[in-house]
């Protein structure tokens, strides 16, 4: 979409509109506006003035004429010409027409309604002193009531003007982002003026962009032509600003800037119909309070940033000081079993041999289950997580988490209920198997030995949910709204006296979420805890 207008217009026509529009002051109020709303021609005057000043003229003589065959006094006649010269101010819109009324008012005074009747000549001597002051009266009540026009304009304008900038003010502050505001403020502008607007975005990677294109108030796809992509660049990076500027096809480039930086520009195809200097100057005040807007959201925006490299950070000194904490126990067991087998394998028996290597095998596999989750929980929170989600078969996916459990499941009593053995749910099955795992081992790790684990899997109308139940001691009702959070534990110590990083929780949650599921945590009666999450049945996860 071009916003030019029509092309060859007279470059000197061009170049003396824009020096008096740059004399007049455009920053501020400028004179009042010779078109009402959207600065469209008035169309309410049906009659020209002089034809209105002819009528106000005319009636009073008639109703003058009425009087004096009634027979009733001069006095009388000469405030029926007073009244006239009011109306004759009041509906038009020229000091010229009240003097041309008054001196017409004396003359027909003169001829119709003095001694001798019908001729410009006064018998009595105080007719001329008479003339006067009815002059001066005619004068004074002309200017009076223009000067309360000009002020009730005056008025109406700068309520125009307040109520224009209180609503863009309102439209602009609803908006969320940078797209919104510049939108925003292209629509209302073209609400204003009846005209193309087109909003160009100042991107430091591609540029100055067209980004928001308005025709009277609707939105358009936004595209421009070279030459006017040429001109907004020219007008950004040329003016330091805020005046327009008007090219050669009636447009005319208004940039959006702040004294730190420049956010864009704005460009108004009036075409023939050039704007004035009170047109000009909301448009700049429409746009002071766009780039506003935009330095607003510039500065939340970095606010958010820094607060997000900030959490980053805190995240990953906790996840630093986690595994220098948590990663030495096991590294030290694995060391020092290591180091008894180097230097006295030869002098201890068969039996002690097994247990070290049973606990360099138990350390070695708590290790890589940390670096798992570590590994997973990074790719979900760079990059997400994605999904290959199928049908898959539910009793398929829970003997495949139980085969990858932890070796400690030895010890506990794992029992399987399932009604449906043909129960299918869409997931993408190896992430679930994480999450099965994760709740399996983690039953495992905050259980004494002996505890009895239940897993369960039932379909609840549009959704399969699984169960994964323990007899332990139960998690604390404070530490149930957190326990999915990331680096959170348990304070009590697990079976085994070895902290987790609080990664395997937050990991589940992840996935489930991504499959469009939800996961809980619940007391189990009469003791334990039961961790249960859904995922649909079918359908699209």
């Amino acid at each position: 979409m071009a916003i030019n207008a029509k092309k060859g217009r007279d470059s000197h026509r061009n170049k003396a509109e824009h020096a008096v529009l740059r004399n007049s002051g455009v920053s501020g109020a400028g004179p009042l506006p010779k078109y009402g709303r959207g600065w469209k021609k008035s169309q309410t005057a049906a009659l020209p003035d002089p034809i209105k000043t002819l009528l106000a003229f005319l009636v009073p003589t008639a109703v003058g004429l009425l009087l004096q065959k009634l027979q009733l006094d001069e006095s009388n006649i000469m405030m029926i010409y007073l009244i006239g010269v009011l109306v004759t101010a009041s509906i038009t819109g020229r000091r010229l027409y009240s003097v041309l009324y008054s001196v017409a008012s004396l003359i027909s005074y003169n001829y119709f309604f003095t001694m001798p009747r019908l001729s410009f000549s006064a018998y009595d001597p105080g007719y001329p002193m008479t003339f006067l002051i009815m002059f001066i009266m005619s004068l004074l009540a002309g200017n009076l009531v223009n000067r309360i026009r000009n002020q009730r304009q005056k008025a109406e304008t700068i309520a125009l003007h307040t109520s224009i900038l209180l609503e863009t003010d309102q439209l602009l502050l609803k908006q969320k982002n940078e797209a919104g505001i510049a939108t925003a403020a292209a629509r209302q502008i073209s609400k204003l003026t009846g005209k193309t607007v087109c909003y160009y975005t100042a991107d430091e990677e591609n540029g100055l962009q067209a980004s928001a294109v308005c025709r009277n108030d609707v939105e358009h796809p936004a595209d421009s032509t070279a030459g006017e992509l040429q001109t907004a660049r020219r007008v950004l990076s040329e003016t330091s600003d805020t005046m327009p500027v008007l090219d050669q096809a009636g447009v005319y480039y208004f940039p959006v800037r702040t004294p730190e930086r420049s956010y864009g520009v704005v460009g108004v195809s009036f075409g023939d119909d050039l704007p004035d200097a009170f047109a000009c100057s909301l448009i700049t005040s429409i746009l002071g309070e766009c780039a506003l807007a935009l330095e607003k959201e510039y500065y939340n925006r970095i606010r958010e940033e820094t607060a997000v490299r900030a959490e980053n950070e805190r995240m990953r000194a906790d996840l630093l000081r986690s595994i220098s904490h948590d990663l030495r126990t096991p590294l030290t067991s694995i060391s020092g079993s290591a180091r008894v087998l180097m230097t006295a394998g030869g002098t201890i028996g068969e039996e002690r041999k097994q247990e070290l290597y049973t606990d360099i095998h138990e350390e070695a596999v708590w290790l890589i289950d940390v670096v798992e989750n570590l590994l997973s929980i990074t790719r979900v929170e760079g990059n997400g997580i994605s999904l290959h989600a199928g049908m898959e078969l539910v009793d398929d996916v829970i003997g495949e988490a139980l085969r990858h459990a932890n070796n400690r499941t030895a010890d506990h009593k794992i029992r399987v209920e399932q009604d449906d053995f043909s129960l299918l749910a869409r997931m993408d099955a190896r992430l679930i198997v994480q999450v099965l795992v994760n709740l399996v081992n983690n039953a495992v790790r905050y259980t004494p030995p002996g505890s009895e684990i239940v897993i369960r899997a039932e379909q609840k109308k549009d959704c399969v949910v699984f169960e994964v139940a323990d007899n332990g001691n139960g998690i604390p009702d404070v530490s149930k709204d957190r326990i999915f959070d990331m680096f959170y534990t348990l304070n009590a110590a697990s079976s085994d006296g070895r902290r987790s990083l609080g990664l395997g929780l937050a990991l589940c949650k992840s996935i489930v979420q991504a499959h469009g599921g939800t996961i809980a945590v619940r007391d189990n009666v009469p003791h334990g805890a039961v961790f249960s999450f859904t995922l649909p049945a079918s359908g699209t996860a």
